[in-house]
């Protein structure tokens, strides 16, 4: 396939094929806001993109971003805009982060795919500094990162699958007002909410938060997921609910200190219809084995599984591809070693037909010899 690359700087101006092409973006201080939109357009960055204060870089559906040699320093906006019918793609690696620092930055990532290709992608952080303004991530997956390294004040992410992604992390202790949603994900393997003290739980700023994580499902087959809450008194009640629990033994829940107050996590399916089944079966540290904390009140529980949500049908989507990713690469396994057979069985067969031609020359030889010392013997007398 041909490839047709142009470089830029600061303005696009990709090459027009209907061929892969690739636009190479070099390190740059932008001066202008920019659109990435050409679909099925690959944008290389090699090196430090910088995004000054109210500037903003915004990616259009069908796009790809390979950033595997690059970064971004933001302080303005950086938007992923992906579309239902034409998602992104956006490839990073243990170096690739998202730079941003305490000014009004704004990051959004719509239908957008973004994997870690990184073999150590465990250490990976795709976030870096903080981002006191808005984050949103609708409809989104993140594949192979230790963190999302989300610090910000306002902040939704919702219908999205993350795989393989250890951490997520949110702090606003001194903020005056926040907000935080996470709703309808599925967590593959998520080891902790957040990661500078593990747990799911808001922090107080100045002023009561918002605080919503609804009908999640944490799915955590290889990990153990560790969450903290603090009590009922700094978030409504009904703020963590109909989530799914999926491998109890693999979940370890905690309350914080410092408070009597109980901690009412109800209405959540674990898989059980009792408190006391749960507790069989999940590591819980309260109230009832130390009386310096909160009790932890899960029931009522819901008794049956809630329906699927659109991080889970993400999810069934990976597992599909994951499976077939898997029987194509057996299949293409099994038709090499077929093929590395009959190739070998051809060469031994092709060895035997040469050895047998040896031994039929062989033969005639000897018949030849053994007819002329007849011959002579004949003559002889």
């Amino acid at each position: 396939m041909t490839v047709f690359s142009t470089t830029f700087f600061g303005v696009v101006f990709p090459s027009e094929s209907h061929a892969e092409n690739i636009v190479n973006v070099p390190a740059q201080i932008l001066s202008n806001s920019v659109n990435w939109d050409k679909s099925n357009t690959t944008y290389k960055i090699v090196g430090l993109i910088q995004v000054p204060r109210d500037l903003t870089i915004t990616i259009g559906p069908g796009v790809s971003i390979d950033a595997s040699s690059g970064s971004f320093l933001l302080l303005g906006a950086l938007k992923f805009l992906g579309t239902s019918n034409s998602r992104i793609k956006l490839i990073v690696d243990r170096n690739s982060i998202l730079d941003t620092r305490s000014v009004p930055s704004e990051l959004k990532f719509n239908f957008t795919d973004v994997t870690n290709i990184s073999t150590t992608g465990y250490y990976s952080k795709l976030l870096q500094g903080q981002l006191p303004n808005n984050l949103d991530i609708q409809d989104s997956t993140f594949h192979n990162f230790s963190n999302l390294g989300i610090n910000a004040n306002q902040f939704s992410i919702q219908r999205s699958f993350f795989d393989n992604v250890a951490y997520i992390t949110y702090e606003c202790e001194n903020q005056s007002a926040y907000k935080v949603e996470i709703i309808q994900n599925y967590f593959l393997n998520l080891e902790c909410l957040p990661a500078f003290d593990p747990g799911i739980y808001v922090s107080l700023g100045t002023s009561r938060p918002s605080f919503v994580l609804k009908s999640n499902v944490f799915d955590n087959e290889s990990r153990v997921l560790s969450m903290k809450f603090r009590p009922v008194k700094n978030y409504d009640p009904n703020s963590f609910e109909i989530n799914t629990f999926l491998t109890l033994n693999n979940l370890r829940i905690k309350a914080t200190n410092g408070d009597t107050m109980n901690v009412l996590l109800p209405n959540n399916y674990w898989g059980y219809t009792t408190e006391l089944e749960i507790r069989k079966k999940v590591s819980i540290i309260d109230g009832y084995s130390d009386i310096t904390l909160p009790k932890i009140q899960l029931e009522p529980v819901l008794k049956s599984k809630p329906i699927t949500n659109q991080g889970e049908i993400y999810f069934n989507s990976y597992i599909r591809e994951k499976a077939a990713a898997a029987e194509k690469a057996a299949a293409e396994k099994a038709a090499a070693e077929k093929a590395a057979a009959e190739k070998a069985a051809a060469e031994i067969a092709s060895r035997a037909a040469s050895e047998a031609l040896k031994c039929s020359q062989l033969v005639q030889r000897a018949l030849d010899l053994k007819n002329r010392i007849t011959a002579s013997i004949t003559q002889y007398k």
